[in-house]
């Protein structure tokens, strides 16, 4: 077994609604296929694995059971992860309207103890599929040895190859399908300031967590360029995984044509 030099926790959270729990479901079934780990790399002990509900997730009868099976129903997937865990982000109605609701998950999320033992997270909607073997591993060693303590978020660009994409004010915001560092106070304090720009005037931002990660981070008013200059390397991109946004892309094709990528994201990937 390898020894990793830092030993970091890292959870793997899977953020999801109601009408999703089939995609959920769906995407662990493909793991099967993209087998998560290799066992005798010894990451698994340090990689959880969390289910994280829109409301109560005990409300739906036999959910969690049936998660739980889906994983350790199969030993190539249970063996990667050191524990199962659950949590609930208990929106009420009116909060849980998307995509405002996703951003509320989100930073719900970071408020929770649930999160303060691990170093690093990242964060899986149930549309960012695995597209080659070993992604789990391959996402630990990015958290903790490519980007360790000199990152606070690591993902992707828009990959989709549309130039009017580049047009859009938040063209180069980074997609929340990402890794996050989560022992950096720092770090947290800058999503403090997002939140609430965001809960100031959601429409400012899209009524996304991710974009508004970008934007608050362009506005001199609320990151002084010094402040930016210091902290511009800690966000940073990466081809592990790949945001495709709304085109429709075949995640194997994509991985077979990129070495460094794993994983595919985005609402009409297949």
């Amino acid at each position: 077994m390898e020894r990793h030099r830092y030993a970091s926790r890292l959870v793997l959270v899977i953020p999801f609604i109601e009408g999703h729990i089939d995609r959920v479901l769906s995407n662990i079934e493909r793991w099967q296929k993209y087998i998560p780990c290799q066992p005798h790399r010894g990451y698994h002990q340090f990689i959880d694995l969390l289910f994280y509900y829109h409301k109560d997730i005990t409300s739906v009868r036999g959910l969690v059971g049936t998660l739980k099976s889906a994983i350790s129903s199969h030993k190539e997937i249970s063996q990667c992860f050191s524990v199962i865990r659950f949590a609930n982000a208990r929106l009420n109605d009116e909060e849980d309207v998307y995509p405002l609701g996703a951003s509320r998950m989100f930073f719900r999320l970071m408020g929770m103890n649930t999160i303060n033992k691990y170093n690093y997270m990242y964060y899986m909607e149930p549309d960012n599929l695995p597209c080659k073997q070993y992604w789990l591993d391959r996402i630990y060693e990015e958290a903790t040895i490519v980007g360790g303590e000199s990152l606070w978020m690591r993902g992707s660009i828009i990959r989709n190859g549309v130039s009017m994409v580049g047009t859009w004010t938040f063209g180069e915001h980074m997609n929340g399908n990402a890794i996050y560092r989560l022992d950096s106070q720092q770090f947290f304090d800058f999503l403090a300031l997002v939140e609430n720009e965001l809960n100031g005037d959601p429409g400012k931002y899209v009524e996304s967590y991710d974009i508004a990660i970008y934007l608050v981070r362009k506005n001199r008013t609320l990151i002084p360029w010094d402040e930016f200059t210091r902290t511009a390397s800690k966000f940073q991109y990466t081809d592990l995984v790949q945001n495709w946004y709304r085109t429709e892309v075949n995640a194997t094709e994509v991985c077979n044509k990129y070495s460094g990528t794993y994983l595919v994201h985005g609402r009409n990937v297949i």
